[in-house]
């Protein structure tokens, strides 16, 4: 279908398939792969290309009552304005990167469209989600974000259903929930587990285990549980997948928040505790790291919302964390409430907001926010008028269907009306031949009379005569 293009710069879907960026490389002889998507997922995508936000916001806001793992401190499911907050947020990226965000083809995109090359959101004429800076391009500034990065190989696909379903085996072994008696995911003569931790000690001095807390939610006992509950949810996701014939699954998005969004993301690909990923998510990139050495899984990072108020921040965590079905209800690596814990947006002054407005205004970040806001305006005009037109056309099409069948109701009663006025004019008929057969007899009787009379005078006659 061809997608409406009111967000960001006009494209067609044609164009949407093969380019994002304005760079003209050897992009458009890739081929896409199509991703396993849910029943939830396909729903959503539906509602964003036919331009529907209203049904958008509406079936992510059911969607959080589902699956909120806070109802209470779910700022989607306790503020009043969260869906003019969602609006405004949503008009920020151009329609292409955010439909392959939903049906997650964006690591693919962006690698097949700009290779490892940083890029900015609204400055590339198709509109390409930006990545997050460098630490050194932001120095004493603040880059407040929310941000989404993807688990895939170089080329930004995720696995098979074979593969995907040893990755869900080995994140057991990998969590030590059991052991690896077999063998069956040794690599290069490294166990898991040995794999696990050489390969966190690429990032970090101590390795994943030693770097787990005990007796509190960064303990491995809570990782177990995490992982157990992961491996539930994303073995249903494989029957499904497996039953559509999609043979590609990418793991859940991970969504988060930060203030300092450079900082958060480098320390997301430090696999950096304690402010870095979750331990599920660090666990997941290092048994990928092993399973498929030779396809150097990674973090594909991308900023989906710039953020210039502090309830931006509480609503666009929580927008976004919908939007790729991130929470572990879904099968995805967000294991707390979004937009709960922004303490840093509070902690912003005016003269702070004031600041990131002005950079992210310089940068042109916002770029597309007025146009598609237009766009969207016109779009629901144009909704409104074929709305109009349609019961307009309804109302007469409802007029002619009652004056049709007020016509059959009228025919039916005159045909009525003729088949009892014949009935009655037979009737008539027949009385009117009897009484004319009637008459004639009388007639003849009195003819009879007549004549009879006439020779009884003659009789009389003559005899008076003799």
């Amino acid at each position: 279908m061809v997608l409406p293009a009111f967000f960001g710069p006009r494209q067609n879907a044609a164009e949407h398939s093969s380019s994002i960026t304005d760079v003209e490389d050897d992009v458009q002889t890739h081929e896409i792969r199509p991703v396993y998507l849910t029943d939830h997922q396909r729903k959503l995508l539906k509602f964003y290309q036919s331009g529907d936000i209203v049904g958008l916001l509406k079936a992510i806001g059911k969607a959080e009552k589902r699956s909120a793992m806070s109802e209470k401190s779910s700022r989607l499911l306790n503020t009043n304005l969260w869906p003019t907050v969602a609006t405004y947020l949503l008009m920020q990226p151009a329609q292409p990167p955010l439909e392959s965000l939903l049906d997650m083809t964006l690591p693919q995109r962006s690698v097949k469209a700009r290779g490892d090359q940083l890029h900015h959101t609204n400055r590339t004429p198709a509109g390409c989600l930006r990545r997050p800076g460098r630490p050194d391009q932001w120095k004493g500034k603040k880059d407040p974000v929310v941000y989404v990065q993807s688990l895939a190989d170089r080329d930004g696909c995720g696995l098979t259903c074979d593969e995907f379903e040893r990755f869900l085996d080995a994140m057991i072994v990998g969590a030590k929930i059991k052991e690896d008696e077999n063998g069956n995911f040794v690599v290069r003569n490294r166990s898991l587990v040995l794999g696990v931790v050489q390969g966190h000690y690429r990032y970090q001095n101590k390795h994943f285990y030693e770097s787990l807390g005990k007796n509190t939610d960064n303990s491995l006992q809570i990782l177990q549980e995490r992982v157990s509950e992961f491996v539930k949810v994303n073995r249903q996701i494989l029957a499904d997948a497996r039953e559509q014939e999609l043979d590609h699954i990418m793991p859940k998005f991970e969504v988060g928040w930060s203030g300092k969004g450079y900082q958060r993301c480098e320390d997301h690909r430090k696999l950096i505790p304690l402010g870095g990923s979750p331990n599920l998510m660090r666990l997941a990139i290092l048994v990928l790291q092993h399973l498929h050495h030779d396809r150097d899984f990674q973090y594909h990072q991308f900023v989906l919302f710039d953020v210039i108020r502090d309830v931006q921040a509480e609503v666009g965590e929580s927008l976004a964390s919908q939007l790729c079905c991130s929470y572990e209800t879904y099968g995805g690596f967000n294991a707390a409430q979004a937009g709960a814990s922004v303490l840093s947006a509070k902690e912003m002054e005016y003269r702070d907001w004031a600041e990131v407005e002005r950079d992210t205004t310089r940068q042109n970040f916002l770029g597309n926010v007025k146009e598609n806001l237009r766009r969207m305006e016109e779009l629901y005009e144009e909704e409104l008028s074929r709305d109009a037109e349609y019961h307009k056309r309804q109302k007469v099409e409802s007029r002619l269907r009652d004056g049709a069948k007020e016509q059959e109701y009228l025919d039916v009663q005159l045909k009525a009306g003729m088949s009892e006025m014949e009935s009655a004019t037979a009737s008539l008929d027949d009385r009117i031949s009897r009484l004319r057969r009637a008459m004639e007899a009388r007639q003849q009787r009195e003819h009879d009379r007549e004549e009879w009379e006439q020779a009884l005078m003659e009789v009389a006659e003559a005899l008076e005569e003799d």
